[in-house]
């Protein structure tokens, strides 16, 4: 009876297979994705799986992509005997990785400030350049004398010997400079594009002034023969440490291109654009701004869709300061950012412990998907995980989404690694192309990069790392 009542339920099937296997499909590839994004969301931990000795202090780490597809890794690096600093460049790190053998490394920036920041300078904004170029900001540093400035720093070269760095910042404009990051953007519409940046100037607890400038590109004649310079405009005063620069619509259909802009000293949130029709910011008198918020002593920016929606959002981080914690916002950009309130969202409130942050180090915060092999799965979006180096406080803290619905904005705070002394301004990539996300930490008083990764093999299992308690690392 049984084999009789299976035989007509298999040709009822049969008789709308093309609907019925569609839908089982359907529903079988929804319960594994569910699965999945569960899995990833509560289960998935990086660990620890090397480190690298280094001869100095590290204060930041950023991974940059290398002309032939491999990823270096820049490092500022403080002697503390020597009471110098300098940018180091590490060739190939995942070679590195793969035979922990001895480091390719080279020394390309002294007596240039304390770093701050660094980037790659893309190949189509220095063209028919046979040098690769990073990018510096760096602050004032007066054991060395050195200013604070933006330079271009040569890489890698087909030259006997290395091409010289190219100064972008007016040498003239000496007096306790902070240039904190710098982007790229065509400014004036001459189809040159132009160095956008931040800077502070004054000792800190007691910043004279702040303000957001564009730094004129001259041409292609003064790239190659130093002739000409980059002549500064004003923007606007306040942002003085982190901002962003994205094309925001409008509901007229138009768009603006807004610079969101973090104040730290006067603890603002600032966008600013041109009304100017060309858009050309040289016209000074058609630039705006509006105050988002004034919160608290913002520190790190970014810009990333945080929950899903498709559409981007801003995601700020900010300073503990007198009975106010360190907190991870989220800000939505209203269909009307001009006129329109942005809704403020408060991932963690107290849980992320930012102190005040030294010169060019932590307080940082990095949007990420530790999983990047499987994102061709699904076309579906995913929220992102959030990584903030604490700075002072020792502690590197990953934020996972408690939900996958829009509107829930809760986040869980985990710590992965608790340092004895500072952490500096981590940087998170596949260093591998194995598509999993890997974190490079560097440990300031240890002298070394601790290295983590989402890669779920079987050595090193260690979700918490705690470099204060014996046996834990």
């Amino acid at each position: 009876m049984a084999r009789v009542f299976f035989f007509i339920i298999v040709l009822v099937l049969a008789s709308h297979s093309d609907a019925f296997l569609s839908r089982l499909i359907d529903r079988v590839q929804k319960n594994w994705m569910t699965s999945w994004e569960r899995m990833r969301d509560q289960q998935v931990r990086p660990r620890l799986f090397a480190q690298l000795n280094l001869s100095g202090s590290p204060t930041l780490v950023q991974a940059l992509e290398s002309d032939v597809g491999k990823v270096d890794l820049a490092v500022s690096l403080f002697n503390s005997t020597s009471q110098e600093i300098g940018l180091l460049r590490i060739e190939n790190i995942a070679d590195w990785l793969q035979h922990r053998g001895a480091v390719s490394s080279n020394m390309i920036g002294r007596e240039m400030g304390w770093p701050n920041a660094v980037g790659r300078v893309e190949n189509d904004l220095m063209p028919d350049s046979e040098t690769t170029y990073w990018w510096m900001t760096s602050t004032f540093y007066p054991p060395q004398g050195t200013e604070g400035q933006i330079v271009l720093l040569p890489v890698i070269y087909n030259q006997t010997s290395p091409p010289t760095p190219m100064f972008v910042s007016e040498e003239t404009n000496r007096g306790d400079w902070y240039y904190s990051m710098i982007d790229w953007v065509d400014m004036n519409q001459d189809g040159w594009p132009d160095i956008v940046t931040s800077r502070s100037r004054g000792m800190p607890g007691s910043i004279k002034f702040s303000e957001l400038i564009w730094l004129e590109n001259p041409g292609y004649r003064s790239i190659w023969s130093r002739v000409g310079r980059w002549r500064s405009h004003p923007i606007t005063n306040g942002p003085d440490v982190s901002f962003r620069i994205l094309r925001i619509p409008l509901p007229s259909g138009s768009s603006r291109l807004v610079i969101i802009g973090a104040g730290y000293w006067d603890n603002k949130l600032y966008a600013v654009w041109s009304d100017d029709p060309a858009e050309n910011w040289a016209n000074v008198d058609s630039i705006n701004e509006r105050v988002i918020d004034n919160h608290g002593w913002f520190f790190d920016l970014q810009i990333a869709d945080i929950n899903a929606d498709g559409r981007d959002d801003v995601i700020v981080s900010t300073w503990v300061h007198g009975l106010q914690q360190g907190s991870v916002i989220v800000y939505e950009i209203p269909c009307d950012f001009i006129r329109d309130k942005w809704r403020r969202h408060t991932l963690v409130d107290g849980a992320v412990e930012i102190p005040l942050p030294d010169l060019g180090s932590g307080g940082k915060i990095n949007i990420f998907h530790p999983v990047l092999r499987y994102s061709s799965v699904s076309a579906r979006k995913k929220k992102p995980f959030i990584i903030v180096s604490g700075d002072d406080d020792g502690r590197v803290y990953v934020l996972i989404p408690n939900s996958k619905k829009t509107n829930n904005w809760e986040y869980s705070s985990h710590s992965i690694y608790k340092a004895a002394g500072p952490v500096g301004a981590l940087t998170i990539d596949d260093l591998n192309h194995d598509g999993y996300a890997e974190i490079v930490i560097p440990v300031v008083e240890s002298n070394k990069l601790v290295f983590f990764t989402y890669d779920p093999a079987a050595i090193g299992p260690h979700y918490f790392v705690d470099e204060t308690r014996p046996g834990m690392i």
